[in-house]
Parts: C-alpha cells; structure tokens; sequence
C-alpha cells in the first residue's frame, strides 16, 4: 500500500523495481490503484482440516495465489489473498482498471475482476473449493452497494460506551479497554433497524465476554503452529500458560450481518504477524489465522 501511496506523491521508483523483479506474475494497473502479486502460501493441517498461512512455504506444502492490494484518493487501503488451484501453471497475470487476466501455461486466459476474485476466492481453503471458485470465474459485474445512510455519527452500547461514525471506513469506532489493555471495536454502518439489531446483539456480546471463550478455543490451533512452524532456534516450545499470558486483543470488528474479526497482538509469538480470529454470526469461533 506505501508503494502505490507513493506513486500518488510522483515517486514510482520503487514500485517499477518490484515489477522488474516479480513480472510477469505481478501486475499493477494504469492508474497505480491496484496491484496484484502471484504468491505461494504455506499450507498447514490439524486433525485433518487444512488451513492456508499468509506466510512463503517452508517445505513441499502450498497453495498458490495472489495478493490484492488497493488504494483509495482518500488515503484508504485495503489487502486481500485469494487462492488459486494448485493444478494449474501461471504464466502472467495482467490487469487494466478492476479487469484482471490470468494466463496459464496451458495456454488458458480466464478474464476476471478484483471483487469477483474476492467474492469466489477469498476465504477458499480446501483445494475443492478453490477448484471450484476458480471454475466459475467468469468476469460477472458486480454493482456498488448502496450506502445506508447515516442517520447520526454517533452510537451508544451500554456496556462500553460511545463509537463514532469514521466515513472513510463506514463504521462506528471507539477505544476501549479488555483486562488492562486498549483496543479498538468497530461496528459497520447498515440500515437503520439491522444497525439498531446489531448494536443490541455487539452490547450483549460484550458484556458475556463472548471473546474470552473464543481466544480459549483458537489457542490448540495457534499454540501448536508454533511449535511446529514458527520456533526459533533454541526456542523452547511455548506453553498453554505462557500463550495466554502474551496474546492481547488490539482490535474487534462486528460486520453488518453480525459475524466478527478479533485481531489479536502476538507478542512477537509469531514475529509480529497478528493473529486474526474469524466468528461467526452466532458469535462461535469459526477459525483462526495470522495476518499481515
């Protein structure tokens, strides 16, 4: 995001360097708004599920994919890794305003966009889904939701406090705190009597400590791909004890059908990457991995 930022301010000195050595599996369009960056990620299984790490595979397990990265006038920007199926050779990927090419060394183009890779690739982890996602491909044009209106630019739950509407994300934010430590929860804007359904749900959520379970029920996951990953050397294996004594939430966002993200501050466990839990719209945990 800082190089195609930089872009903006007249310096494509270092986003032409990247291109020069990751073409042509790399890929920014004319305006410099998006690129795109064909990738191998590390492929790791507990108890039979298979998950996908934002991290470059350590041995024969990977899946392919690529990184999107946007920016926005406002300043904004935004990251996302969708998969690509691991039956397939990549030749080149090419991209002219949102339209994205992807070419084969079987001599395949499938023409696509960024938010119909996003919505039949992001979030794919078996090799069947991916399989699938990838088989339906076929460049469908997508409107822009309409933007529920904002009807005030503040809210109130009870058990925390008052958020206020930041426009450039469209979401309600404020600084809280969780067993001695600051965080961030954000709430998206949606329709009036959804966003009155969801602040009720998020107050009631909180005030369970809905997120105590659920870092509870991501620790097996997490404490065993580092121990199996990510330690260092001489590094002893870390302990259920001392897991829960260095992970702290540093942010929670509820989305507009009641699903949520708890992000997670690692402690330098996993070298700064944080830790992002996914949570269903029933607030159960759903899974876990890291990010950026």
């Amino acid at each position: 995001m800082e190089l195609l930022k930089n872009v903006r301010n007249g310096n494509e000195d270092e986003i032409n360097e990247l291109l020069k050595i990751y073409s042509p599996l790399a890929a920014v369009n004319e305006n410099f708004s998006v690129f795109l960056l064909f990738r191998h990620f590390q492929v790791e299984y507990w108890n039979d599920e298979r998950s996908v790490l934002n991290c470059h595979p350590k041995d024969e397990n990977f899946q392919y994919g690529i990184t999107i990265v946007k920016t926005f006038e406002d300043g904004g920007g935004s990251q996302h890794n969708v998969y690509l199926p691991n039956n397939l050779s990549y030749k080149k990927l090419k991209i002219q305003g949102n339209e994205i090419e992807i070419i084969t060394n079987q001599d395949k183009a499938v023409k696509t966009n960024v938010k119909e890779l996003r919505l039949k690739l992001w979030m794919k982890f078996t090799e069947k889904d991916i399989e699938n996602g990838y088989k339906n491909l076929c460049n469908e044009q997508y409107e822009n939701p309409k933007k529920p209106e904002v009807k005030s630019t503040t809210i109130k739950i009870s058990s925390l406090g008052e958020l206020i509407y930041n426009e450039m994300f469209e979401w309600y934010e404020g600084n809280f705190e969780i067993e001695n430590h600051n965080f961030e929860l954000s709430i998206r804007n949606t329709e009036p009597e959804k966003l009155k359904h969801l602040i009720s749900f998020v107050d009631k959520q909180m005030k369970s400590k809905f997120y105590k379970k659920i870092l509870l029920e991501m620790e097996d996951k997490m404490i065993e791909l580092k121990n199996d990953v990510w330690l260092g050397e001489e590094e002893p294996p870390i302990t259920s004890e001392d897991f829960q004594k260095r992970i702290s939430i540093n942010s929670i966002t509820f989305n507009d059908d009641c699903t949520s993200s708890i992000y997670c501050d690692d402690d330098d466990i996993f070298w700064g990457h944080s830790i992002e839990i996914y949570v269903d719209k029933n607030g159960k945990y759903k899974d876990a991995n890291l990010a950026g």
